[in-house]
């Protein structure tokens, strides 16, 4: 059968409770309290050794865990959603619940979520946030006492799962549970077995006492405080460690305000079934059980039905509802599934559940990556041969061997090529065939390319001696600019531009030193019009104008005043019209 342990760590006390069977019938093995000692140099140390001691000494079992922390450090809201998927819901919860919580940086919390009701497409849910630095904490001490838990949760969340194994939540009534711990209370309403609301109250039974202050032990067990079945021995009622140092006035001080919360608490609710009792565990403070909260009865949480035919029960086990509800819950039952480490390590120990799986995949990793290195290798040495055998036959082309009188294609060829071949092609006495000495930066590729590249070298070197270098620009041609904008303005047509009468053009190149080279085209010409216009004129050399600007070698133009021609026909006489063009941006004539 399936065992967990379930481990309530407070600020003061832990508490304990390992179960066995199945959710329906739990069978309770032990359970354990203890105290937890104060050290101001090393807290979390001396937690984690008194926590590693008690679990040595009663033989615990480590392996399937779960906590439950105070209550204090979480907050509870209400949230709303138009959305019922869980996948969904955890997409986009943070961002809807932080302006609920303005106390927290949103990225320094883990926030889950229980749903109370699913309406359609619309979701309520209870919101609970901590912040990750208490669930680190809590992680530590548990790795310092030599295990980790699977799962982390609150003391409210847990104890509603402990109410639902106690028998306490049945479909027609309502109830509010309590667990008094040492600095806070934590307070939940469950109405028809679904969970209402969840509160903190920030007040304990320990809230008066110093924090160095010396808690009593907890009494030694003997035999007479166990049955021989298991469960536990009827002990006359005591108030739990730590209690003892209050004085009256302040015990009945923190039953007073406890009271008011929970008289806020009830008065707050809205549940469909009637509330049937208040049911308090953990401390036990004199005056709170047996108390009247606005017409609900408080009553003490009692034992567990749990069957104990197995172990040993510590004597205060029914004072471990907490620790029992962790456990229960690791089990597989309870009502609330609570999962602070969803973003830590929420499913601790998958690795080692596929740790075999893994080893196998690598293994076969491993072998096929070593079969392809084998086919690489196989494959390079085919390329690498290619290479050389192309290397030595680009040799035997271009100079052979000349000390044989062997010559090759190059009657002289260059000293730099000679004396790089020399030194890349030696040839290594007795090899057969002739193996290459590798040029020490470059591969057998690269040699081929450098030949090449030291070949076109040459070849440019002597074009320059030759007058054939390439790089020395031509002076721009003024008569392919006049010929360029000639073109253009006869291309129009005369629908375009109308009649064009050209008096004058002239073109010049001009170089300056640091400038681009340049062609400037000067143009006297006259726009006539055909319906005796000055409009239409104008218009006629405006649009020869756009038709300029157009042309990929237009640079620039200067027009100069116009004149208005009359006579047998109007038009407008342009007398310096001067057109700037880069002939190097016009367009290949394709003949």
């Amino acid at each position: 059968m399936a065992k967990s342990c379930g481990l309530r760590i407070g600020p003061r006390r832990f508490e304990l409770f390992v179960l066995d069977g199945n959710p329906k019938k739990p069978k309770v093995v032990s359970s354990l309290a203890g105290e937890i000692p104060f050290d101001a140099d090393d807290p979390v140390g001396t937690a984690a050794a008194a926590l590693r001691q008690a679990i040595k000494t009663h033989k615990i079992a480590t392996e399937n865990v779960s906590v439950a922390i105070d209550a204090k450090v979480a907050a509870f809201r209400r949230l709303n959603l138009p959305m019922k998927d869980s996948a969904t819901i955890e997409s986009v919860l943070k961002f809807e619940v932080e302006s609920q919580l303005p106390q927290f940086n949103i990225d320094d919390v883990v926030v889950d979520f229980y749903q109370q009701e699913v309406v359609g497409e619309s979701s309520s849910l209870l919101v609970t946030a901590v912040p990750k630095a208490e669930i680190s904490r809590t992680l530590a001490l548990c790795k310092k006492a030599g295990f980790e838990p699977l799962e982390i949760e609150t003391e409210a969340t847990a104890i509603v799962n402990a109410a639902v194994g106690a028998g306490f939540c049945a479909i027609d009534n309502a109830q509010v549970v309590v667990h008094v711990g040492e600095e806070s209370t934590a307070v939940a309403v469950i109405d028809g077995g679904r969970v209402r609301e969840m509160r903190t109250i920030q007040v304990g039974a320990l809230t008066y006492t110093p924090l160095g202050g010396e808690l009593p032990e907890l009494p030694e067990e003997t035999e007479d405080e166990f049955t021989e079945d298991g469960g536990a021995a009827e002990v006359a009622p005591s108030t739990s460690a730590g209690a003892g140092l209050l004085t009256i006035e302040r015990e009945d001080e923190l039953v007073s305000r406890l009271l008011r919360e929970l008289a806020r608490t009830v008065s707050a609710s809205r549940t469909a079934n009637e509330l049937q009792a208040i049911y308090v565990c953990g401390f036990e403070l004199r005056g709170l059980v047996g108390a009247d909260v606005l017409g609900v009865p408080v009553k003490s949480f009692g034992t567990f039905q749990a069957d104990t035919t197995e172990g040993r029960v510590h004597r205060e086990y029914a004072s471990c509802a907490v620790a029992y509800g962790t456990a229960l819950r690791q089990l597989g039952g309870g009502a609330m599934k609570a999962s602070l480490r969803r973003e830590e390590l929420k499913f601790t120990g998958a690795f080692e559940r596929l740790e075999l799986p893994l080893a196998v995949m690598c293994l076969l990793l491993v072998t096929l990556l070593g079969f392809w290195n084998i086919f690489l290798r196989n494959e390079r040495q085919a390329l690498e041969g290619d290479l050389v055998f192309m290397l030595k036959s680009t040799i035997n082309y271009m100079i052979s061997d000349p000390k044989k009188g062997k010559a090759g294609s190059l009657a002289y060829p260059p000293k730099i090529l000679e004396d790089y071949i020399k030194n890349t092609a030696s040839v290594e006495p007795g090899s057969d065939p002739e193996v290459f000495r590798k040029d020490p930066g470059r591969n057998r590729y690269e040699q081929l390319v450098q030949i090449r590249s030291l070949l076109r070298a040459e070849q440019k070197r002597l074009s320059k001696e030759l007058g054939q270098d390439t790089e020395i620009t031509q002076p721009q041609s003024a008569f392919k600019a006049m010929t360029l904008v000639l073109d253009t303005l006869f291309d129009g047509g005369k629908n375009t531009f109308g009649r064009v009468s050209l008096r004058k053009i002239d073109s010049v190149y001009q170089s300056r030193a640091g400038k681009d080279d340049k062609v400037v085209v000067t143009i006297a010409a006259v726009f006539y019009s055909d319906t005796d216009s000055t409009t239409e004129a104008t218009r006629n050399y405006e649009a020869f104008y756009a038709r300029l600007r157009e042309q990929p070698w237009y640079v620039e133009d200067k027009p100069s005043g116009s004149e208005t021609v009359k006579g047998v026909e109007t038009g407008i006489y342009l007398p310096n019209l001067s057109v700037t063009v880069d002939t190097t941006k016009a367009p290949e004539v394709k003949s």
